[in-house]
């Protein structure tokens, strides 16, 4: 496990993994950009909380890995995906078509 203080993880990353260093020095995109897609959203919580915190949100845009930009930075632990398509369809963004809605995208810890 990545952290001990968390028990359940989804979509991990293997130890030692060098997935980060792609993102050090990454552009940064506003997810209603045209043509992005989302290929990681990293959400953490514990047991007593209500929200889920957002670690990051990792994409790709015209062939160039990006940090995207979100207009919230936690989410409900029930029923986020609702709230995420809600703040979609306030800013005029297709969540299903930016990937941000697929489970295999979407890791949590808690």
């Amino acid at each position: 496990m990545l952290n001990e203080e968390y028990k359940y993880v989804t979509n991990s990353l293997q130890p030692k993994n060098r997935y980060h260093d792609d993102y050090r020095n990454a552009n940064w995109v506003d997810w209603s950009t045209k043509g992005l897609k989302v290929t990681r959203l990293r959400i953490a919580t514990d047991q007593f909380a209500t929200w889920w915190d957002i670690s990051y949100c990792h994409g790709t845009y015209n062939g160039e890995k990006v940090v995207i930009d979100l207009p919230f930075d936690r989410l409900p632990k029930k029923n986020f995906k609702k709230y995420i398509i809600n703040w979609a369809i306030k800013e005029k963004v297709y969540a299903k078509g930016l990937g941000i809605l697929d489970d295999c995208n979407i890791s949590k810890l808690w």
